[in-house]
């Protein structure tokens, strides 16, 4: 069972961390001095039954608001693309969507990284 102090933790969290990654998760609970190893999977476990965060793809989570009415939340795509791997930059179309000069929405969002990553697909409600 989480303990409450644990809780309240997570909650700050996730408010601060509307989308985040696995890695994200475990830099927080070792800044504080929370124990290490595979808690931090129980933990995403725990809160994936409850209905609290949502898997994106593999190690991307999306925190969902405490009382939202629907698990299926509406989470910004450029958010996603954006915290989808550790060094990910927003390019091109998708760029100029976010800075509001564009002159039409696409429906798939552009990033650029260094690392090896697939293309996915998250479906939006």
């Amino acid at each position: 069972m989480v303990g409450s102090y644990t809780r309240a933790s997570m909650d700050t969290f996730f408010a601060s961390h509307p989308v985040f990654r696995l890695d994200e998760l475990r830099a927080y609970r070792n800044a504080s001095g929370a124990p290490g190893g595979r808690s931090e999977e129980a933990l995403l476990h725990y809160y994936q039954q409850t209905g609290r965060i949502e898997s994106i793809r593999r190690g991307v989570y999306a925190a969902i608001p405490r009382g939202s009415a629907d698990s299926r939340i509406a989470v910004d795509p450029l958010l996603i693309a954006g915290r989808c791997v550790a060094d990910s930059v927003i390019v091109n179309h998708s760029a100029l969507e976010f800075h509001g000069l564009a002159y039409s929405n696409f429906q798939t969002v552009t990033f650029q990284t260094r690392s090896t990553t697939r293309r996915f697909h998250y479906p939006l409600p």
